[in-house]
């Protein structure tokens, strides 16, 4: 399948958000800023929480993981937690 929707990742920086859950619990939110590229002229910033456990993406070029598309319970298209790929490019 080809689904090459290119990203780029700046900076590996990482924002930390912390706090507790209704139910008492504590929660970790990993948040991490990229631009994505929807072919118009400009590219345009996002932001993306990461898996638990898993690293901050180093600054480059990406391509959005396929693995993140799934069919919703209505039958729609859907677009899960953002997984990148290593290549693409913001040309």
């Amino acid at each position: 399948m080809k689904f090459d929707v290119p990203v780029e990742v700046k900076s590996a920086d990482v924002e930390l958000k912390r706090g507790t859950s209704k139910a008492g619990k504590p929660y970790e939110i990993r948040e991490q800023h990229a631009y994505i590229n929807l072919g118009k002229a400009y590219p345009v910033e996002f932001r993306f929480s990461l898996d638990e456990g898993r690293a901050a993406y180093s600054p480059g070029n990406y391509i959005v993981d396929p693995s993140c598309l799934y069919v919703d319970r209505y039958g729609q298209l859907a677009l899960g937690r953002i997984r990148l790929l290593p290549g693409g490019s913001q040309g």
